[in-house]
This record gives C-alpha cells, structure tokens and sequence, in this order.
C-alpha cells in the first residue's frame, strides 16, 4: 500500500477571457478516508497523470432566466488548451452548454450564466435522487451551474459537470508535462535569476483499472459542495457546517475524528455515504476479512486495513470492517489477529 504524495496547487489570478472556467486537471490522490490502490505492475511513466471528462450530448430540457425553455440535446463544452500567461497552456473549461435541437443537427451554444435550471437524461451511480435525470441550476454566487447530488433530507449539490459519463466510460486521458525555465536578468554582479514553470499537454494511453482504483476520489469528488436551505444556496466547508443538516454515520464519525478527514470532499463523501442504500458500492476495494479480537471473539465479513506508520514501518493499524449489515472501525489495541485476503 503506498501513500501518495499530498498535492499543493499554487492558485494565481489572472486576468481571463470571458467564457473560460477553472483549471481542468482532476489530479490522482487518494480517495476520502482511505489510501488510494495504484496497480503495481504499472509503472510512474506509463501512467497518464490527468483525466477529463469527454462530455456526450444527452436529452434534456433547459429553462433559461429569460423564462424560455429550450428542448433537445445538450453537452457540457469539452476541455481545451487555453494560454496562460503564468503556465504557457493549461487545460481549461468553456462556461457553455451546447444544445442540438435534433442528434443530427448542428449544435448552437448558451452560456452558462443564462441558465437557470437543466436537466439531462441519464445520471451517475454516485448521485442519489428520486428522478432517472441529472439536474444543475445556476447559481448567482458562484457563478456556475451546480450539480444536484442528493435530494434527501435536504437538497446537497456539488460543481461536477458530470451526467453519465463515468459510467459509460467517456474519458479522455492526458499526459501533463512540466517545464522548468531558468530566466537571467541584469549584467554582472547585477544579474538576478529567476525561474517559470510551463505545461504541455498530450493525449495518454487510457488506463482504465487506474481510473476504477481511484474513481471515488479522483473524478467523484470535489471541494465545492452547498446544500439548499429556506430557499437559499449555502456553502459547505466543515463538518460543523452540517451538523443537524445531514444525518451521518456513526461510523463515518469515527473515521473523520481518527483521521482528521476535515475537508469539503470528505464532508461530501460522509454525507453520500450515510444517505446510500449500498453504502458497500463505495468501497469497491473493500475484500474478505476475518478478524480474531483481543477478547477472543471472531468477526468475518469485508473489509479494509489502514496501515500506521511507526518510524520508518508501517504497521497495521486500524480495520474498516463490514459485518454484512454494518460498517465500523476497529482500533489496533482491540485486534489479536487479522486475515485479509490471502493474507494474515
């Protein structure tokens, strides 16, 4: 089980044509509450190291602030290289909705700022609602459209533009290289040094067990996460932020204080968690276990095993454990022995 490497992106802000949203790297680190399972037998080189989503058009109807409301087939714009004056080229977003009247037809584009609600045949396996289609709005605040995630007990949306697409495999994989540039400036003894980092883009091999491993924290999640509230858009960034909102798992409690899982994804992953009906679906990596407790009872069922580190060792440590019914977190002074797998 290997760590990944905490990522630190260093936000600048500059100066941007209208129609460009966000970076659109979605970098590989680890899922919340766990590590990430990177195959082994591939190597750091062979791996792509961005994916994005390759948007499809999908049956809809979308109503616009003008009051209008427009039917037909719509597709969030693709990723595109876009200059950068800090980076050179990085991978960018338009704020727009293409939309053909017909699937033959030509597609026209809205902007996003001109929506007010949209919703698209189809929806992914992490989104929890009452209805077979994935429903945005578009938020003032923000300025974005917002995805609606869950539905119950109260509305709790995120930023992903996402439809179906994960699950029938629309993805386009990226090679992203950096470039690292010394500048010299001055004469003499006056010459000062400096140095720029540049990007080019390529398009990788796709590796679809990368991407299954680490589907959950990868692509699934994100740190802009709100939910609805007397008629009003709130932001979430903590677990005190939804405390007496969103009823959450005891066990989920558990992990989030053992392991200081404090950020807005790992709020969003307890909150879907606790309102899933397979809460099991969500921890694919989850394998066969048998656990002897110190006070000699024997516990069977699937599981997961957190290793600590004590000096240069890791060590076992906790155990995500799931009785068939429900999940819990044992600690290390509590377990005799642990069978895992093939392995004890």
């Amino acid at each position: 089980m290997r760590k990944n490497l905490l990522l630190c992106t260093l936000l600048f802000i500059v100066c941007a044509s209208h129609g460009y949203s966000q970076s659109g790297p979605l970098a590989k680190s680890r899922i919340p509450f766990y590590y990430s399972l990177i195959p082994f037998h591939l190597s750091k080189d062979s791996l792509p190291n961005m994916v994005t989503i390759d948007y499809q058009f999908h049956a809809g109807s979308c109503q616009l602030r003008d009051g209008k409301t427009i039917r037909g087939f719509f597709s969030f714009a693709p990723y595109a290289k876009k200059f950068n004056f800090f980076y050179g080229n990085k991978l960018k977003r338009r704020n727009e909705v293409y939309y053909k009247v017909a699937e033959n037809s030509l597609p026209d584009s809205i902007y996003h700022d001109k929506i007010s609600r949209l919703a698209l045949a189809g929806k992914d396996s992490s989104v929890y609602t009452n209805v077979d289609s994935t429903i945005f709005i578009y938020n003032d605040i923000e300025d974005a459209l917002l995805r609606l995630r869950s539905d119950k007990p109260v509305r709790f949306y995120d930023d992903q533009l996402i439809v179906d697409e994960l699950c029938t495999r629309h993805l386009t994989f990226w090679k992203e290289t950096a470039h690292f540039n010394v500048h010299s400036v001055g004469f003499g003894t006056n010459t000062m040094s400096g140095g720029s980092t540049t990007y080019t883009y390529s398009r990788a091999k796709a590796v679809w067990e990368w991407v299954d491993a680490a589907a959950y924290r990868q692509l699934r999640s994100t740190d802009e996460i709100f939910y609805e509230w007397q008629g009003g858009i709130v932001k979430i960034r903590n677990w005190k932020d939804v405390k007496g909102i969103f009823p959450i798992d005891p066990y989920i409690q558990d992990v989030a204080e053992v392991f200081h899982r404090n950020r807005q994804r790992d709020v969003a992953f307890g909150i879907l968690f606790s309102s899933a009906e397979d809460k099991l679906s969500l921890v694919p990596f989850f394998k066969k276990i048998e656990i002897v407790l110190a006070n000699g009872t024997t516990l069977k069922g699937s599981g997961f095993i957190q290793p600590f580190r004590d000096g240069t060792f890791y060590k076992t440590g906790y155990v995500h454990f799931h009785d068939g019914k429900n999940f819990s977190l044992i600690r290390p002074e509590e377990i005799q022995t642990v069978m895992y797998g093939n392995n004890s």
